[in-house]
């Protein structure tokens, strides 16, 4: 087998985010990459007279023209980039932009194009000891234990047949409706099975009023105007008319707080509760303090390192943003189209904060290589331990999903980050500020 000739590879440095390679292609790899070309085109090309495959390779450069440059141009990129990159081992973060003049490529002689990239950016990193952060003071008031208590109580409410009832306070209604605004339809004014609680206020207060004291098995037609502020601007001010069937009443029974309560939740008594709940608001606030505290590291080392940052990463970072506002809608039962976000204006309105992000993440990491932070096995199966509690899935499954879906890198790469934020927010001057009123 014949041996190819040696690429001609050299490498520079254009700024702290671009690099370029000057690629020296001798004649016989030119060749050979014009006749991949060739053979590509001619099983494409249709011309009368001539059976597809079989069309002169003189006719076909004819008919193309610059395109037929233009095409062993991409070949031959296809065919040296790889390999170039690795001779001088480049690691590019995206597509390169070539440089090159197909006319000029004469197939008897040695050609040359340039290839640019974008690279992950090199940081040193500096003054990121001693940041200046504020956290609020943890404090857990009494009436938010209260709140939360109710909450629970609420949830291990139980429900029985109220057949002799009226729709009001403590009951449930399950009912079908049918209506118009302005005597037009619109989404979501028809529903079946429809679940009512007058003590929810999750409805339309007007709506509910109408409902007061109906019966099982009652149909009502109810007539009443949209506020004039009403969030779905398609209905605001204009005129209801629905048709409402109720279906089912149920009555609810809701726990008394008492020490039985306690013993149904696991305990023994029901301060035994309210300690419970008032550690777990303190936890869920220290939460939140960690996570402000994380953003503020973000920003200051930001704006203190204002590093170049390539292109593609910014992009790649809006595409993440966009995804997670997706799963955040679709857990709310929208879409994003249902939402009115365009990429244009999403893009448009997100752009300093994916800049922020990505800047912070390639600092953090420069941070994590310098102070040695590193993630240990046992710090990953915690994690995953953890997501598989959250989910409520098994371990192994959630494990096989990450493994399957090539997440496990991601996972750790978070993970140091945390640390390394953690890390930081022990360097720093924290100051205790009053909690904000919530």
């Amino acid at each position: 087998m014949e041996k190819e000739s040696v690429l001609g590879v050299k490498l520079e440095e254009v700024n702290s985010i671009n690099q370029r390679i000057v690629v020296e292609v001798p004649e016989d790899r030119l060749q050979k990459s014009a006749k991949k070309a060739m053979a590509a085109l001619k099983k494409e090309a249709k011309i009368p007279g001539f059976r597809q495959g079989m069309v002169p390779d003189d006719m076909i450069k004819r008919k193309l023209g610059k395109g037929y440059h233009d095409e062993v141009l991409q070949q031959l990129v296809r065919d040296t980039y790889p390999e170039a990159i690795r001779l001088v081992g480049a690691t590019p973060i995206a597509e390169p932009r070539i440089e090159a003049d197909p006319a000029d490529m004469d197939e008897t002689k040695p050609f040359t194009y340039k290839a640019v990239f974008e690279i992950y950016p090199k940081v040193e990193p500096t003054d990121y000891e001693g940041l200046k952060l504020e956290k609020e003071k943890v404090e857990v008031q009494e009436e938010e234990v209260t709140r939360e208590l109710e909450g629970l109580r609420q949830r291990m409410t139980q429900l029985e047949p109220a057949v002799d009832a009226v729709i009001g306070k403590g009951i449930l209604a399950r009912i079908d409706f049918k209506g118009t605004a302005e005597g037009k339809p619109f989404k979501g004014s028809e529903a079946k099975d429809f679940v009512i609680d007058i003590e929810a206020g999750n409805v339309l207060e007007v709506f509910e009023k109408n409902l007061v004291g109906m019966r099982e098995g009652e149909e009502r037609a109810i007539e009443f105007e949209y506020p004039a502020d009403y969030f779905n601007k398609e209905i605001a001010g204009k005129h209801g008319t629905f048709t409402v069937k109720v279906k089912e009443l149920r009555r609810k029974i809701v726990p008394v707080l008492d020490d039985s309560f306690a013993k149904d939740l696991g305990l023994q008594t029901l301060d035994e509760v309210k300690k419970a709940l008032h550690e777990r608001i303190a936890a869920m606030k220290e939460h939140y303090q960690r996570t402000h505290l994380h953003r503020q590291v973000q920003e200051v080392l930001a704006k203190n390192q204002p590093i170049e940052i390539p292109d593609v990463m910014v992009s790649r970072e809006l595409g993440h943003m966009l995804e997670e506002l997706s799963h955040e809608l679709e857990s709310h039962g929208k879409t994003i189209e249902e939402a009115g976000v365009t990429a244009d204006k999403f893009v448009k309105a997100n752009m300093e904060e994916a800049r922020l992000r990505v800047r912070a993440h390639v600092i953090l990491g420069a941070i994590a290589e310098k102070e040695g932070v590193e993630v240990t096995p046992e710090e990953t199966e915690e994690r995953l331990k953890a997501i598989a509690a959250s989910s409520n899935e098994q371990l192994e499954k959630v494990r096989a999903k990450f493994e399957s879906q090539n997440l496990m890198q991601g996972l750790t790469m978070q993970i140091r980050m945390e640390k390394t934020l953690d890390l930081l927010v022990g360097k720093a001057k924290v100051k205790e500020i009053k909690p904000k009123k919530e």
